[in-house]
């Protein structure tokens, strides 16, 4: 039995017996592997070889006097960082002030990342670590290395088109010389030597447009045409000189350790998201910086997250550039986790939330879809008078009444009717309150003359007419206190698809099912292999390590992208409807939901979890390597590379091992990365899909029950749980012969996942099923929602752009001027006492705050609106 075998067999085992031991977070419970994803392993290469170390201490000698960081009160600490930074302030056009800018970068990282030579073991090294970043923190270096980052972006894009036009200038010439060449070989008559020698110029040509030419990021260059369909790069790899841009990545590396070590100080949150006075974009038009915030935030003044958004929208923009796309993506996801704050700190202020409108948790949960069934289902006994019935007073949305007509509905119930209604109200999920605060069902549709209701601190009296007690509503831009996440969504309300789209086609080039990736997404310009001699091949040994760098690469970037997703997903959820509604709908016309099946769909969902694609030796914090880092790394394990270890690389297996020719049985570990992966894929199509059935039908439900089979017998109580809500969602557009096939999985689905009252998810829609009759109806909800966000940005975000100093208050009266209590007296049988309930509002209902959305009348409403106030004629029966 080979090694792959081996892996395989025991990681089956072990998955199919033991829990698997994870806990799924934002940050790693160990610093350690966020710091090790950060570093590749060619970068760290670099770095080795690059004598940082003594580099480090001559200059500090030089200016300190002293011959170690240690030895330094903290005011020469600070005046040696400023003396560091100080040097950021002058030019970096040439190459002799690009290579200061770099060694400058190199000797800040080196004491953000604890000085190691001086520290004896990796528990001081973080400690002082973070009492460095503290310091660079303290002297204000984040807003100055940003500078710098932008700076250096400008520089390596004009470097990038200097060299494109240099590329098209020698490709033109040699276009030229053989054209000459090809005309005097026919003029000379050569005959079958010149033309095989053209036909092998040709063909060389050829080759070389298929494997550069049609990548349009033009930096894998010759990399791309050796990795195989496995995902393995073949020995006879050439060097790449393009890989991508140091001193970008070595700024997104002290970024990103800043970020890090800051992340339990509440301050830091605001530094994240303070402007940056004199740095803009020198007028680039494709500028991804929100126009106008509510915080002064601009493409003139950006912060750090607007800075990292830019350069996200030029890597998928500029052909051929040089970006480090994974520091991006990880800066990115840690700094809007830290702003906005993480899944965990979310669902504490979720149950603050439920706790403070009484909500007990466990509660059995009903919809309003049940309600509003529940009361149109009794309509007969709403209008009569009798001795135990109860009045009740609900919101127009449960009986689709539109609020320009009025704001409540008022009917008569039998008192057993009554308690089942009180029942429904009491357990309905989100509660009605709120509901209010996020905007279910009680944003305006369609109607000038209303604004989408919010929070009710947000409310405010009209000035202009004091008198009336009628409250006006703030839109979301005014709000006197807005969440962190409003002041994001804010800042990149017109951008987000532009964001969305560019996350997702990352992610795409990322994922391990995607063997032989074509698109221009270049994810290995971080990865190249570092040799003295440019077209020299690179050895077996480093080339399978690449290999393994790669497939580790692709894992961080995916984890990165999907961590992102899922925040920017469940904090709109949380903060109001209509902007997790936008959301989720770009992701499903970006076809997230099949991109995000894709990255599930695996041949050996075990191999996938257990995959074992790092080197020990090779990451930035392990037990091998040695504490400095000007030191030469230790020599490599031995390998045992047979075609099987190589295969098993590609296909996520822990390929190569030491031992010789039989090596023992590996003890394998859960891959934290891809279960994150695994379950933010799962939890995501749960948002995107969920109450939309157009969105459940996008693929085939037998597809994708198929796919999410595997993730059921998996021993984790995360992926367990939403690959059965996700198939919950698929059951009803399954054949009866599927349900009989599967009743495992229905039986788990009524233990392990939450149902509403009155939750019809067994019932079979044999339309979805049989035919497609059904599509028009979805079609009309897809647009349907479309208008109400357009409307909801039109009227929060949009208008008040241009409308800085004008009028900010909206009417919202009844434009028909017919109000609740002369339309009871047309509908329903009341007493004199009840009367003056309802004029004293003394009423118990459902909902004590104004809202609807949908449009409903009576007879006798509708009646008095055709014949009396619009003067239409009757017609004669």
């Amino acid at each position: 039995m080979d090694t792959a075998s081996i892996s395989s067999t025991s990681s089956n085992s072990r998955s199919s017996k033991e829990q698997i031991k994870y806990t799924f977070t934002d940050f790693d419970n160990d610093i350690k592997n966020e710091i090790n994803e950060l570093y590749s392993y060619s970068e760290l290469s670099i770095l080795k070889k690059s004598n940082i170390s003594n580099q480090f201490y001559h200059d500090l000698y030089e200016y300190t006097s002293k011959n170690k960081w240690r030895d330094l009160t903290d005011f020469e600490k600070i005046d040696y960082l400023q003396h560091l930074i100080g040097f950021f302030e002058l030019s970096m056009k040439g190459q002799d002030n690009y290579n200061r800018y770099l060694l400058k970068s190199r000797f800040i990282w080196y004491i953000a990342q604890g000085v190691r030579d001086e520290t004896p073991d990796r528990k001081d090294q973080l400690h002082q670590s973070k009492l460095n970043c503290i310091l660079l923190r303290e002297i204000n270096a984040l807003p100055i290395i940003l500078k710098t980052l932008v700076l250096s972006s400008q520089i390596s894009n004009e470097t990038l088109r200097t060299q494109q036009q240099q590329q098209q200038q020698q490709q033109q010439q040699q276009q030229q010389q053989q054209q000459q060449q090809q005309q005097q070989n026919e003029n000379e008559g050569g005959g079958e030597g010149g033309t095989n020698a053209t036909a092998t110029t040709n063909t060389f040509i050829s080759h070389g447009k298929r494997n550069i030419i049609k990548n349009n990021s033009g930096s894998v260059s010759g990399v791309i045409k050796n990795i195989n369909s496995s995902g393995t790069l073949s020995s006879s790899m050439k060097v790449n000189v393009k890989r991508a841009d140091l001193l970008m990545s070595i700024l997104l590396d002290i970024i990103y350790l800043i970020i890090i070590n800051n992340k339990d100080d509440e301050l830091f949150k605001e530094e994240i998201f303070e402007s940056l006075e004199g740095c803009n974009n020198n007028g680039n038009s494709n500028n991804i910086l929100g126009k106008n915030n509510n915080n002064g935030s601009n493409c003139d003044n950006p912060n750090l997250i607007s800075i990292i958004l830019q350069l996200l929208s030029e890597f998928n923009e500029i052909d051929g550039n040089l970006y480090p796309i994974k520091k991006i993506l990880m800066v990115l996801w840690k700094s809007l986790t830290i702003f906005m704050g993480g899944l965990e700190d979310l669902d504490k202020l979720k149950q603050e939330r439920l706790d403070g409108v009484g909500y007990k948790k466990g509660t059995p949960k009903t919809r309003s879809y049940d309600i509003s069934n529940f009361i149109k289902s009794t309509q007969r006994y709403h209008s009569q008078l009798k001795s135990n019935s109860v009045l009740h007073k609900v919101n127009t949305h449960y009986l689709g009444t539109p609020k320009e007509y009025k704001d409540v509905d008022v009917f008569r119930l039998p008192l057993s009717l009554s308690d089942s209604l009180s029942v429904l109200q009491t357990n309905l999920y989100p509660p009605e309150k709120v509901r209010k605060e996020i905007g279910i069902n009680y944003y305006s549709f369609n109607n000038n003359d209303t604004v989408t209701p919010h929070t009710q601190s947000d409310y405010f009296y009209n000035t202009q007419n004091i008198s009336s007690s009628k409250k006006q509503i703030k839109p979301r831009i005014l709000i006197d206190n807005p969440s962190n996440f409003e002041r994001f969504y804010c800042m990149n309300v017109s951008n987000f698809s532009k964001i969305v789209i560019i996350l997702l086609k990352i992610l795409l080039a990322a994922t391990p099912v995607v063997k032989n990736y074509t698109g221009p997404i270049n994810l290995i310009a971080e990865i190249v292999i570092d040799q003295s001699s440019p077209g020299s091949s690179a050895s077996l040994v480093e080339t399978m390590q690449s290999a393994v760098d790669f497939l580790r690469h692709k894992e961080i970037i995916s984890k990165s992208t999907l961590g992102i997703l899922l925040l920017i997903i469940k904090h709109s959820k949380f903060n109001q409807h209509l902007q997790f509604e936008y959301l989720s709908k770009i992701m499903y016309e970006s076809n997230a939901l099949v991109l995000l099946y894709k990255c599930l769909n695996h041949e050996s969902v075990e191999k996938y979890l257990f995959s074992q694609n790092y080197l020990n030796s090779e990451e930035y914090f392990n037990e091998e390597s040695l504490p400095s880092s000007s030191a030469s790394p230790p020599p490599p394990q031995p390998l045992n590379c047979s075609s099987s270890s190589i295969n098993s690389i590609g296909s996520g297996g822990a390929g190569c091992e030491g031992g010789g020719a039989n090596p023992p049985p590996i003890q394998l570990f859960e891959n934290y990365k891809n279960l994150f992966s695994t379950i933010t894929s799962l939890r995501l199509i749960q948002k995107v899909m969920k109450h939309h059935p157009s969105r459940i039908t996008s693929l085939s439900a037998s597809k994708s029950a198929n796919i999410l089979k595997k993730y059921c017998s998996i021993n984790h109580p995360m992926i367990r749980l939403y690959s059965l809500k996700v198939i919950k969602n698929l059951v009803p557009y399954q054949t009866k012969k599927w349900k009989q096939i599967n009743m495992r999985i229905i039986s788990d689905i009524y233990l392990e996942v939450p149902i509403h009252i009155n939750d019809n998810w067994l019932f079979s829609h044999n339309s979805a099923i049989n035919n497609n009759n059904d599509n028009g109806l979805t079609d009309e909800h897809e647009v349907a929602l479309q208008e109400k966000v357009e409307e909801y940005h039109r009227v929060n975000y949009e208008q008040w752009y241009t409308n800085d100093g004008l009028d900010m208050c909206y009417k919202n009266d009844h434009s028909m001027g017919i109000g609740i209590f002369d339309d009871l007296l047309n509908s329903l049988q009341i007493t004199t006492e009840e009367k003056q309930a309802i004029e004293n509002d003394k009423l118990a209902y459902i909902d004590k705050d104004e809202g609807s959305s949908l449009i409903f009348m009576n007879d006798a409403l509708e009646d008095e609106l055709l014949f009396n106030k619009w003067n239409i004629q009757k017609p004669k029966f």
